[in-house]
């Protein structure tokens, strides 16, 4: 734990989402393109992504990502990731076209990235445009999406997308699609009231200052939160001569009273998604939030627009959580690690504010709730209560950090069971990963590029080896767990090894078969293989 930059975390939030964009598309982009090449449907571009990796890792050096820097690096930093997620991009859209080039009519295929979430919701189509003088035609329902004989469910937003919950993808792969007429739900699932939501899973009431009163889980029958929830708080944030550093580790005795509730209106509501809009001000920035509840997910989203117009502020959210736990799980970079809630001694108590990745959890003996979210990288968990932290607005190095617009999502998954069993890390990647759909046809109508017989096993990486001898799977464990692995390609294998993260020969044991291999993981292990994939190649299904 590395104290004096605890603010290091949340400083520049425009930076850090543009950090957690590029990660992501960058991953994929390497895994695709390399499948792309070893079906025999193109080239990857293993130099342009070499580059592209380097100068992610420049971000990651001193001083860029974590935003300690003055105004002009800023720029520098901000063109050299929006350089990478354009590069990125490029290079998928490539990729989706070899894999579906068909272009019949109506034809899409729905891409999952993740390697681990298997069904969720993808938002397509574009909002209708409206012309000079006039207010877009309303338009149908009627639209959706079929695979497998099956027709998906769908909904028309208010912004005219559609919402489209799709299950049995593979988990890193591709499942072809046609666009047909659909009838509309006959009527919400959801019951919107003046001061809540209620869905199949959960009872939700806001109360009259914006706050959620109570959050029922009707799953587990039993409340959420042992207090209002969702309520943020904004401190004075004069660290001292490290502003983009550091927190003051006295913040919380410097709160300030400056949070209005400017009401709250209905949301979206259909057959898959509903929820409510509210609005605050908070000292001289305003916040919109629309708080979203699901059909087919346990998820609750916290969409959030703030226009962040603050001088050495920070801002948080806090849940105060009906869960008593000694210990709370963060991810961190290939992994976990679990941290008390309690402050015993000195260390524990220079911890009010913690790294983690893409989620936290609080779990007691067959209960608890994740926060995760899409952006953010500090936050803690004290005593039963969660928080994140938003927002913060040094003056130095940089004058203008952070001022402006922020879009960020934030997300609660109360469940039954530990994390693993509750699906947070497939949650969790699915919110940074959303599934993509894309116009055309593919000659394979369902192809999982790989297939791994245990759940937290994630793909981290698949692309060429450094020398040029045939192609590098990295696999990651998440979850702490030991076992056999069989993993299943959809081409033969001539030969395959072991290998170290260098690509040297590992001595680890490895069983190859056609199309696959198994090994056996250790807990949060990184494995890598070297495989050289035959000419004579299997045929897909």
């Amino acid at each position: 734990y590395l104290e004096m930059h605890r603010g290091a975390q949340t400083t520049k939030g425009d930076l850090k989402q543009r950090n957690r964009r590029a990660e992501s598309a960058l991953r994929a982009a390497e895994i695709v393109s390399s499948v792309v090449e070893i079906l025999g449907r193109g080239k990857a571009p293993n130099s342009r992504l070499e580059q592209a990796w380097k100068t992610l890792l420049e971000c990651h050096f001193h001083d860029a990502v974590t935003g300690t820097h003055c105004a002009e690096a800023g720029k520098d930093v901000a063109s050299w990731y929006d350089g990478v997620i354009a590069g990125a991009t490029h290079v998928l859209d490539k990729s989706r076209r070899a894999l579906a080039p068909g272009r019949a009519r109506g034809s899409k295929t729905l891409f999952n990235w993740t390697g681990a979430a298997t069904a969720g919701h993808v938002f397509w189509g574009q909002p209708p445009r409206p012309q000079k003088g006039k207010l877009p035609a309303p338009r149908r329902d009627d639209m959706t999406l079929s695979a497998d004989g099956r027709t998906f469910e769908t909904q028309r937003l208010a912004d005219g997308r559609l919402a489209t919950y799709g299950d049995g993808i593979p988990s890193l792969g591709h499942k072809a699609c046609t666009v047909v007429r659909g009838k509309p739900a006959a009527r919400s699932r959801f019951e919107l009231t003046g001061r809540g939501v209620r869905s199949r899973h959960y009872a939700l009431r806001f109360g009259k200052n914006g706050l959620i009163e109570s959050l029922f889980d009707r799953d587990a029958g039993r409340e959420v939160f042992a207090a209002p929830a969702n309520e943020f708080r904004l401190f004075e944030d004069k660290p001292g001569r490290f502003e983009a550093w550091e927190i003051s580790k006295d913040y919380e005795l410097r709160r300030i009273d400056a949070v209005r509730f400017l009401g709250a209106e209905d949301g979206e509501c259909g057959a898959l998604l509903a929820g409510k809009v509210l609005r605050w001000m908070v000292g001289n920035s305003e916040i919109r939030q629309e708080v979203i509840l699901y059909e087919h997910s346990r998820r609750i989203d916290f969409r959030t627009e703030v226009d962040w117009r603050e001088e050495r502020k920070l801002l948080r959210v806090y849940f105060p959580l009906a869960v008593l736990a000694r210990q709370a799980t963060y991810e961190i970079a290939y992994g976990t690690i679990d941290r008390p809630t309690k402050t015993t001694n000195s260390f524990d108590k220079a911890k009010f504010e913690v790294p983690f990745h893409r989620w936290f959890d609080v779990s007691e003996h067959g209960y608890g709730v994740s926060v995760l979210n899409d952006c953010k990288y500090g936050g803690a968990v004290r005593d039963s209560t969660a928080s994140l932290s938003l927002l913060k607005s040094p003056r130095f190095p940089d004058p203008t950090s952070d001022v402006g617009k922020h879009v960020f999502t934030y997300c609660l998954l109360p469940h039954q069971g530990d994390w693993r069993t509750a699906g947070t890390f497939e949650e969790a990647f699915l919110l940074n990963t959303p599934f993509e759909l894309a116009s055309g046809a593919t000659d394979v109508p369902e192809l999982a590029y790989v297939r791994i017989s245990r759940p937290g096993i994630s793909v981290e990486a698949w692309k060429k080896a450094e020398d040029g001898r045939g192609w590098i799977l990295r696999l990651v464990d998440y979850f702490g767990q030991s076992g056999q692995v069989d993993v299943t390609l959809p081409v033969k294998l001539e030969d395959m090894q072991s290998c170290t993260i260098i690509e040297e020969p590992s001595a680890e044991k490895v069983r190859r078969r056609d199309s696959g291999f198994s090994y056996q993981c250790r807990p949060f292990g990184i494995r890598s293989f070297r495989l050289t994939v035959s000419k004579n190649r299997l045929p897909l299904s």
